[in-house]
């Protein structure tokens, strides 16, 4: 059978996108994937400006963001990833299964540890120097003044 027009015969089968762990990435991988990160990026961020400037109504205030810091081990930041992963996917359904209103959502996730004076700032490294000051609260002041670790937008509700 074959679909006329824009009729969809077909459906994507879900699927978890993972590229190699940087540690595993070639010297010719890693730039690769930078660039394809920072290009995703840029597409994301440039669909969250159009949809400030163009939604309105109820959910306009559909954008609830959370901006903070953990502090955790590599097991535990992958724990806390796939975590978020499995929450993710308990509010994927198909298309029959949408309650009335509901929309499409993106949902983004993107954790990295802050660099710090003295630290080493490649990834693969694990030899973070335990004596180096955490500068983050100098310099990730937001506009209202408060620091990085406590900035929430939303209904907590």
């Amino acid at each position: 059978m074959r679909g006329r027009g824009r009729e969809r015969w077909w459906r994507a089968a879900p699927a978890d996108l993972r590229f190699p762990q940087r540690i595993r990435q070639s010297d010719e991988m890693r730039p690769v994937v930078d660039e394809m990160n920072r290009l995703a990026f840029a597409a994301d961020l440039a669909l969250f400006e159009r949809f400030q400037r163009e939604t309105e109504g109820v959910w306009a205030d559909g954008q609830p963001y959370s901006r903070g810091s953990i502090q955790v081990t590599l097991p535990e930041l992958r724990e806390f990833f796939e975590e978020y992963i499995a929450l993710v996917n308990r509010y994927k359904r198909a298309g029959d299964e949408l309650p009335e209103g509901a929309r499409n959502v993106l949902t983004r996730f993107l954790a990295f540890p802050a660099p710090a004076e003295g630290a080493t700032t490649d990834p693969a490294d694990d030899t973070t120097d335990s004596t180096a000051r955490d500068t983050t609260e100098d310099t990730t002041d937001d506009l209202a003044g408060e620091t990085a670790d406590d900035t929430t937008n939303g209904d907590p509700s």
